[in-house]
């Protein structure tokens, strides 16, 4: 019974909000991939060396899956001319 009182109250707190502060994470940063910003030749040169992208991400820090959206993002060719081709 406790519990669902509690549950209930915090629940109510976290809507309500009543200082008017966002709660969590903001939806939209300005820094989003900051990692990989400015990197862009080196990946390009990463690739034209047949690196694996997942090398890639770990050379950069970040993991395959923000790598593969930084590049699509940034128009970034996801193989190179001549991947295409195996």
């Amino acid at each position: 019974m406790v519990y669902g009182y509690i549950r209930v109250s915090t629940d109510k707190q976290t809507v309500e909000n009543p200082e008017g502060v966002r709660l969590g994470r903001p939806k939209e940063t300005e820094l989003k991939y900051y990692k990989l910003r400015g990197r862009e030749d080196e990946i390009m040169d990463m690739l034209k060396h047949h690196v694996p992208k997942t090398h890639i991400a770990d050379c950069m820090g970040v993991t395959p899956a923000t790598l593969y959206r930084y590049m699509k993002l940034n128009s970034i060719p996801l193989t190179t001319g001549s991947e295409s081709g195996l």
